[in-house]
């Protein structure tokens, strides 16, 4: 447990080669002592009481500070020596709180560059982007700096973030569980006293959606990174030179979105809790969703059920599923606008174009299935329940037929006069009963003889069942002639949807595409 806890106290030193060989300085003792941890009942070890003549002696320690003490001089021996001199004299009388600049009125520069890894997830429904990305700062630490001509030619080292000062760059806009989702990378210190530290993190951070497009719609996103404590007097954040400050040689694409452009700028801002300014460095892309996958899972079944609707109105109305279709083909473009809608994030403040689409698709079909239920009224209309008028014979049995290209009806038949073959003359129908006839002739039924009185009876009696016949055969002929009238008028109006939909589908379809891809 000592052992390892020496060893945190000074994990720097860890890292160099070990040369056993090499005698222990008198300052690596003193730096020994400052990290050796102590309890309540040890009192503080001296220089005269560990070191005389070179040799190590214990005079006045505890057993317990003593076996501390042994433990991390055995780690401090065991090191390259240039290397572990270097970091204690670069650690010796550091402040990880003070900033490097030579006087307290002054800031610190700090450049600011992103490297985008690869963009991992954009959440439409929360409106969240994740992206894999590292960061590099860099700036100047006057106390970190050394000749390398005294310690073997060393031009770097490395520190851990708690062992140095760092800028605390955070980004404003993160929706990560832990706010800071950096790695705590090791920093790279020049010996001319540049600090550069490069922490990679998956960032997630929130960003407006525009769905308005969906899915042909193009989102920018911006990450925002800052200090949080030191304002600009004290910290001046900087955007790198190369690239602008965003490098993209090491990006991943992604296979949903295309990465179209990219952009960097410095703001100024002033916040209503602090009337300091505040540095901020905004790294903004523009990314294209690519259409391929809601092509073949969205628009291309969803104009296909579309499409239907316009096979529905050729169905004859007599088959009895018209009306089935269409409410079909209703239901199934419900479903698409139910999957849309829970792709998109719930916002008043636009539609997406999908789903506008779905809702003219979804108006057409329940237009078309009203429309359906009117053809069917009317094809099962007749001259018992209904009336046409003459001016629905005009306009639907003349002139729209003409219009639509469709064969008029045939005209209303009416019988021809009964001919004589023998006398080619006209011969009038009876209609006068033996009565009258005989009323007219000034004779009574007394003066005809009782047989063929009987045949002349047999005979009257025929022509009233005749005429009874012949009433119900004309009348059934011209309620027949009526029905058909009816349901050549349901084929019309029928005709009539079918180009109105077919119109309106395709040319509503073509303008809505159009105006997504211009």
């Amino acid at each position: 447990m000592y052992l390892a806890h020496a060893c945190r106290s000074h994990n720097a030193l860890t890292q160099t080669r070990c040369l056993p060989n090499d005698p222990p300085s008198t300052s690596m003792y003193s730096h020994v002592l400052s990290h050796c941890p102590q309890t309540d009942s040890d009192q503080p070890i001296s220089m005269n009481t560990l070191i005389s003549d070179g040799n190590v002696q214990v005079t006045k320690c505890s057993t317990t500070s003593l076996i501390r003490c042994v433990c991390y001089l055995c780690i401090t021996v065991s090191t390259a020596p240039e290397e572990s001199q270097l970091y204690i004299d670069l650690l010796t009388n550091y402040n990880v709180y003070v900033r490097p600049v030579a006087h307290a009125t002054e800031n610190v520069s700090v450049t600011i560059g992103l490297f985008l890894q690869q963009i991992v997830n954009v959440d439409e429904k929360n409106q969240k982007v994740e992206v894999n990305a590292w960061i590099k700062a860099t700036w100047y630490d006057p106390k970190l700096s050394w000749d390398p001509k005294k310690y073997a030619g060393i031009q770097d080292v490395r520190f851990k973030p708690n062992q140095i000062w760092t800028p605390d760059i955070l980004l404003y806009n993160s929706v990560a569980d832990e706010f800071d989702s950096l790695y705590a990378a090791n920093v790279l210190v020049y010996y001319d006293g540049l600090c550069t530290w490069i922490p990679p993190g998956i960032f997630k951070f929130s960003t407006q959606i525009h769905i308005t497009w969906f899915p042909f719609d193009e989102q920018i996103c911006a990450l925002k990174f800052g200090s949080w404590s030191y304002d600009g007097s004290k910290l001046d954040l900087v955007l790198a030179e190369e690239e602008n400050g965003f490098d993209l040689s090491t990006y991943i694409r992604n296979g949903e979105w295309e990465l179209t452009d990219k952009h960097a700028e410095r703001h100024i801002m002033y916040y209503k809790c602090c009337p300091e300014p505040y540095f901020d460095i905004v790294f903004s892309f523009k990314i294209q969703r690519k259409t391929l996958y809601y092509g073949f899972n969205l628009i291309v079944p969803c104009i296909a059920i579309t499409l239907l609707t316009i096979i529905g109105f050729t169905y004859p109305a007599e088959a009895g599923e018209k009306i089935s279709i269409q409410i079909n083909v209703l239901l199934s473009i419900c479903i698409f606008q139910n999957y849309v809608s829970e792709m998109s994030p719930a916002t008043s403040e636009a539609i997406p174009f999908l789903g506008t689409y779905f809702l003219f698709t979804i108006l057409t079909v329940a237009i078309s299935v009203v429309g359906t239920v009117v053809i069917v009224n009317i094809y099962n209309r007749t001259t018992k329940t209904h009336h046409m008028a003459p001016v629905m014979i005009k306009v639907f049995l003349r002139y729209m037929p003409w219009a639509m290209m469709m064969k008029a009806p045939r005209k209303r038949y009416k019988p021809r006069e009964h001919f004589s073959e023998l006398h080619y003359r006209r011969v009038s129908r009876p209609t006068d009963t033996l009565k009258e006839i005989l009323a007219l002739r000034q004779q009574s039924f007394d003066t005809i003889p009782l047989k063929k009185l009987a045949q002349l009876l047999v005979l009257e009696k025929m022509l009233d069942d005749v005429k009874q016949m012949n009433a119900m055969s004309r009348n059934e002929f011209n309620d027949d002639l009526d029905a058909h009238e009816w349901r050549y008028m349901s084929t019309v109006i029928d005709r009539i949807s079918l180009y109105c939909c077919a119109s309106f589908i395709v040319l509503s379809t073509v303008a809505l595409f159009l105006s997504a891809v211009m």
